[in-house]
């Protein structure tokens, strides 16, 4: 192979990288869930241990592409936002973390934690996206969750949804974007706690009364 026919084949190479989809594609950006939360008090706690499995997520909110909708719900997909994890497994890490610090259960269990756990906490996301509004986007938070006792048969201790939205955020910034989804969790978390109270208080409650009787 002589000199000319080497240089035609760098020459080509060039050509056809330039002509690639992938070329001059904009480096991913990652993004997390991140907050800082004091401890919630509850004047009432579980005596029990609780396994928080990882939450599930439909699609195509599993992925760790950020999701935008259109106007008419059509998917899309950010050019260049990326979460560093799933959605579910970063809510997942939130909630575990939360609950652990805020003492309403004598112990937080994860997926792999060996032992008999007679509590189960489980979840759902239903939505983790970016919808538009009058000024650009607003992130969209929906989660179903369900707290149940093994072994009584009886019904969920706790069963709901939850659905939140943020304010308004420029389109095209995906680090806005990432910051309203994270005040979405932080207050997707409070309310959780502030429900996981009630019922540990309601639960006391029945326990006093039988204990008089």
């Amino acid at each position: 192979m002589n000199l000319r026919t080497v240089c035609l084949a760098a020459v080509i190479g060039i050509l056809l990288a330039g002509c690639s989809p992938f070329a001059g594609a904009p480096e991913p950006e990652y993004y997390r869930l991140r907050y800082e939360k004091e401890t919630r008090q509850c004047a009432s706690a579980f005596s029990s241990e609780v396994r928080a499995w990882r939450f599930t997520a439909a699609e195509p909110f599993e992925q760790r592409r950020m999701v935008l909708w259109d106007r008419d719900r059509t998917v899309r997909f950010s050019e260049s936002g990326q979460w560093v994890a799933a959605p579910a497994s970063m809510l997942t890490e939130q909630i575990r973390r939360d609950l652990s610090e805020s003492g309403l259960f004598a112990g937080t269990a994860g997926d792999f934690d060996s032992g008999p756990v007679s509590l189960e906490l489980s979840g759902r996301i239903r939505r983790f996206v970016a919808r538009p509004c009058e000024s650009g986007y607003r992130a969209l938070l929906g989660v179903s969750v369900e707290l149940k006792e093994r072994g009584t048969g009886e019904n969920p201790l706790l069963q709901k949804s939850y659905s939140l939205e943020s304010d308004c955020f420029p389109a095209g910034k995906a680090s806005e974007f990432a910051e309203a989804m994270s005040r979405l969790a932080s207050e997707f978390s409070d309310r959780l706690q502030s429900d996981l109270c009630r019922i540990a208080g309601e639960r006391a409650s029945v326990g006093e009364e039988a204990a008089r009787d």
